[in-house]
């Protein structure tokens, strides 16, 4: 029982100092997909992926659009990209 609580402890920290790192989590790439990652506005908030547009909404209730065409062939030039928009998770809407 308390290795289960200290390994518990353990997570919670490995998670918390990635959150306080400023790494953040994508949707993973699908079979089908493109290898390109590209910045999207989804569910109010920047995200990287590498589905396309028409996958993304098809699978998301709320509004969902694009805020760049440029694609990226690594997770940290889109990741760079996605800066000038407040970075992954900043908030965000489809109305220009």
């Amino acid at each position: 029982m308390l290795n289960a609580k200290i390994s518990r402890a353990a997570l919670v920290v490995s998670v918390g100092c990635l959150l306080a790192s400023g790494s953040t989590i994508t949707r993973p790439a699908y079979q089908g997909d493109s290898n390109k990652y590209k910045i999207y506005c989804a569910e109010a908030a920047v995200e990287i992926n590498s589905q396309s547009l028409s996958k993304i909404r098809a699978e998301r209730q709320g509004e969902v659009c694009q805020l760049t065409p440029n694609e990226f062939d690594n997770l940290s030039e889109a990741r760079q990209a996605a800066k000038r928009f407040g970075g992954v998770g900043a908030q965000c809407n489809c109305r220009r």
